[in-house]
């Protein structure tokens, strides 16, 4: 019987017996940046979660940082949701970069409750990427401060399209981090020159703290 089992445990993705070291762990997504690819449990940006961003300010490439991954997910035929960004991306921009810019779909709501239904719908979509949300970047404009049962009810939907939802904040604005949260990852986001300067504030399933300076992507 047991033999049974443990073969029935190896052969199913995500399943995990209590005693083992911890649960598998999938691929995650290139971030594009070998440090922090080495920091993540699956060497990557991880699927079906939420990724919260606390920006120093708008307009710091916020975009381009996550570009890498976005190129990937669009390479894999998923289309990418920008929601309430408070900047249009520059196309051509987005084409140098090798982006198909027919896999992008800009939202400018008219009422942060239509932001959020939109990400909603666009993240149960099985292929859906990627969504970006600026949460309170402009206000009046953008999808405002995001509770815990608003976060928990899009993390379920990108759960179940193995999307990933990025939320960027502007830390100034932001209320107190807390220790509990839906977000699987939750960074500081600044620049410094030319290069990105990353606060890592929570890995979900690690206990890693501390500080990334990262070259800007073309900028090794």
């Amino acid at each position: 019987m047991s033999g049974e089992l443990d073969r029935l445990i190896n052969s199913t993705p995500g399943l995990w017996k209590g005693g083992r070291s911890g649960a598998v762990v999938f691929r995650g997504i290139p971030t594009g940046y070998r440090e922090l690819d080495q920091m993540l449990p699956g060497k990557g940006w991880p699927r079906g979660v939420v990724i919260e961003l606390m920006l120093q300010s708008i307009g710091i490439g916020e975009l381009g940082f996550m570009l890498p991954a976005i190129r990937a997910l669009i390479s894999d035929q998923r289309f990418i949701m920008m929601v309430s960004p408070p900047y249009r991306p520059y196309a051509p921009a987005l084409m140098d970069a090798g982006l198909d810019l027919d896999s992008f779909y800009l939202l400018m709501p008219e009422s942060p409750e239509d932001g959020l239904w939109a990400a909603e719908k666009a993240l149960l979509n099985p292929l859906c990427g990627m969504v970006l949300l600026w949460s309170d970047s402009v206000p009046g404009r953008s999808c405002g401060f995001l509770s815990d049962a608003v976060v928990r009810r899009l993390q379920v939907a990108a759960q179940a399209s193995q999307a990933i939802l990025v939320v960027y904040r502007v830390s100034v604005r932001a209320r107190p981090v807390r220790q509990s949260s839906w977000a699987a990852i939750r960074f500081g986001l600044s620049r410094q020159g030319g290069k990105f300067v990353i606060d890592v504030l929570r890995i979900r399933g690690t206990c890693r703290r501390g500080c990334l300076r990262l070259n800007l992507v073309g900028h090794d």
